[in-house]
């Protein structure tokens, strides 16, 4: 591994190490014990809060198949299970480089 793709890869690894207390942030911000946001399905405002993103970014994120979500009520729109959204954060900051465009921006 080159020493710029390792300073990537530590870089988006203490990005992912933010992710945790965010979860934690945001139960205590809405009043609920530690743990309880777990399991929990959220609306693309609300997930953007756990990650420390914008909206913008989780709707750029949707056009991921990779990225499991629920579709809900008449209009289809979209839900995303923390479990399976901080799973999925995962595996893109371990897999960064897949994920910038060719300008060298990440999409």
């Amino acid at each position: 591994m080159k020493k710029y793709e390792k300073q990537q890869l530590d870089f988006f690894k203490a990005k992912l190490d933010i992710l945790m207390p965010n979860v934690e942030k945001v139960e205590l911000a809405l009043g609920m014990q530690a743990g309880v946001l777990r399991g929990r399905v959220l609306t693309i405002s609300q997930a953007a809060k756990v990650l420390g993103l914008s909206t913008d970014t989780l709707q750029d994120w949707l056009s991921d198949p990779d990225l499991p979500r629920l579709y809900v009520g008449r209009t289809n729109q979209p839900r995303l299970m923390v479990d399976s959204l901080l799973r999925y954060a995962q595996v893109r900051a371990a897999n960064w480089y897949r994920y910038l465009s060719k300008d060298g921006e990440e999409d």
